[in-house]
């Protein structure tokens, strides 16, 4: 089998380099927001912007033969835009764009727009190179696109580890005769999103779990193998971030890039996160921490909301809510 994944790298970076020479403010979505590769976000200084969804398609044909591009329907909003590198083997490739007015005209096949790539064809498309009338529209959608909020959980693990190890101490002590099970993270999920207090999000709930080589997050937590099962919660995606490196820089990497498109809970306590978290508290930015409490030995201190991690692992190990 033909491995297009480097192909398609190109294009995407092609796309990167058409819209960064205009102007054009580029984030990656933090995971797959409704098919974009890509979001064209309107402002990164702001506490919440409006953007749009780029989805990079690449493809090549040998002469008179064909290929062909498929979108689900459901991906196919106002600020959904197509953009295409494609043409021939032999020949020169363009770089169209099609955003739902384009794609709508498409043949619809089940659940599915599709469209038949071939020489002819694209000649037919030739209003959909990209040109100055595209970055035009952009800007034009970009400015009339509603903001859409979507909700993270970010989790240190490191921190996750140290909490729950601390929080099985604290009740163990509380409850003596009690016999703990040990949590799924799942559960611990789902507890956590009781302190959820922003707004109805638009789609599933992102959660993102950083873990480091150099712990052992596993031994206190059953962890899912996400090749095999998912979590349990229909409405969270979980992804999972091995690393070697500092968890800590990790993390506030990865909160720095989504931090204008979506709402975020994050999971953490370590006094690393308090500059750049003060310095998002003072642009407006507004986050929900969960942490641990000063008594049991917090140095994390923000304006931030914040909710105490002993709740939701207490109700994962098995207590109920009046007996924490």
């Amino acid at each position: 089998m033909i491995d297009n994944k480097p192909k398609e790298l190109v294009a995407e970076n092609l796309i990167a380099h058409h819209l960064l020479e205009n102007g054009f403010k580029l984030s990656k979505p933090s995971f797959d927001q409704e098919g974009a590769d890509l979001l064209i976000l309107d402002s990164i200084t702001e506490k919440s912007t409006s953007f749009l969804k780029l989805q990079s398609k690449y493809r090549s044909f040998a002469n008179n033969s064909s290929s062909s591009v498929t979108i689900p329907i459901k991906y196919v909003t106002d600020n959904f835009v197509l953009f295409l590198y494609a043409g021939s083997d032999l020949g020169d490739k363009r770089l169209y764009t099609f955003f739902i007015e384009d794609i709508k005209k498409w043949r619809n096949k089940g659940e599915n727009y599709h469209l038949t790539i071939s020489e002819k064809s694209l000649r037919e498309y030739q209003i959909n190179v990209f040109s100055q009338t595209t970055i035009h529209i952009l800007n034009e959608k970009l400015k009339n696109t509603t903001v859409k909020s979507y909700t993270s959980v970010i989790i240190d693990g490191i921190f996750l580890e140290k909490a729950l190890n601390q929080t099985r101490a604290l009740y163990s002590k509380i409850w003596e005769a009690r016999e703990f099970k040990q949590p799924m993270l799942g559960d611990i999920i789902q507890n956590i999103l009781d302190y959820n207090r922003f707004p109805e999000s638009v789609g599933d709930i992102n959660c993102v779990l950083f873990i480091s080589d150099h712990h052992h997050l596993e031994n206190v937590v059953h962890i899912p193998d996400l090749r095999k099962k998912t979590i349990g919660l229909p409405h969270v995606k979980l992804s999972i971030h091995r690393s070697d490196q500092i968890i800590g820089f990790q993390v506030t990497e990865y909160l720095d890039r989504i931090i204008n498109t979506e709402n975020i809970i994050l999971v953490a306590d370590d006094v690393i996160y308090q500059e750049p978290l003060n310095k998002l508290k003072n642009k407006g930015v507004d986050i929900i921490i969960v942490k641990q409490s000063t008594d049991l030995g917090s140095r994390l201190f923000t304006q931030f909301r914040w909710g105490d991690i002993s709740y939701p692992i207490g109700l994962s190990l098995g207590l109920l809510r009046h007996e924490l």
